[in-house]
């Protein structure tokens, strides 16, 4: 396996889609009773310049595990146990070229589709299951891109650890997540279950604008996230 360069996929800027309460998908949460929807303007400071943390020479090559992704609101990260960035790609492109190098480093997904029900709120999907980390193409109404990435576990199927900003991962408490995003905004309760928006990449925009990744607490517990997304995003 030849190491993984960011490159295309890396290259391109996150489009900060206006979006509608008709966009694509369906919401993967309940929102609260009266909560309005927003239609952001695109925003370029929640653009994030695109620049790899590693440039291999041209002549490595070998089978080098993946020890660790790294999801956050900017960018999906694949990384070796030394640190090396074994692929790297921000929330654009063809969903399918993300798959394929996926694919390579951790394992075969389960892949599923859905078919729209013309609800004004969804969309066909097809989602690619890495176990804890899916790929959803397109995302949920509120995503921000034409794919998004949900995270529901520590690890994937094949055992690589999952963690977002501040290294945190599905199982932590709200306590020790806050203390360790410090950058958290309450999005809404719906009993057992807490949404918190974080990682927000433009928060001199109005909050309406913002974007970042959403995270659940199901009493107290994260227990998932999606991303890239609007954080005040309803349908």
């Amino acid at each position: 396996m030849r190491i993984l360069r960011p490159a295309a996929l890396v290259v391109a800027s996150i489009a900060l889609v206006a979006l509608t309460a008709c966009g694509a998908g369906g919401t993967p949460n309940p929102g609260p009773s009266g909560s309005s929807t927003a239609t952001p303007a695109a925003d370029e400071s929640a653009t994030p310049s695109a620049t790899a943390t590693h440039q291999p020479d041209a002549d490595d090559e070998g089978d080098i595990p993946a020890a660790g992704v790294v999801v956050t609101g900017e960018s999906l990260a694949v990384y070796a146990a030394d640190g090396l960035q074994l692929f790297g790609t921000l929330y654009v492109g063809d969903v399918e070229a993300v798959i394929e190098v996926l694919t390579e480093l951790l394992g075969d997904p389960v892949v599923t589709t859905t078919v729209a029900e013309s609800t004004g709120c969804d969309s066909d999907q097809t989602m690619y299951d890495y176990g804890g980390l899916l790929v959803r193409s397109p995302g949920f109404i509120g995503a921000v891109g034409p794919w998004e990435v949900e995270v529901t576990s520590a690890a994937t199927a094949s055992g690589v650890p999952i963690s977002t900003v501040g290294g945190q991962q599905v199982g932590a408490t709200r306590a020790a997540f806050e203390a360790a995003i410090g950058d958290e905004v309450h999005v809404f309760d719906y009993a057992p279950s807490a949404w918190l928006g974080f990682d927000i990449l433009n928060p001199e925009a109005p909050e309406f604008d913002w974007v970042g990744s959403l995270a659940r607490f199901d009493s107290g517990t994260l227990v998932g996230f999606n991303t890239p997304y609007l954080i005040f995003a309803d349908c």
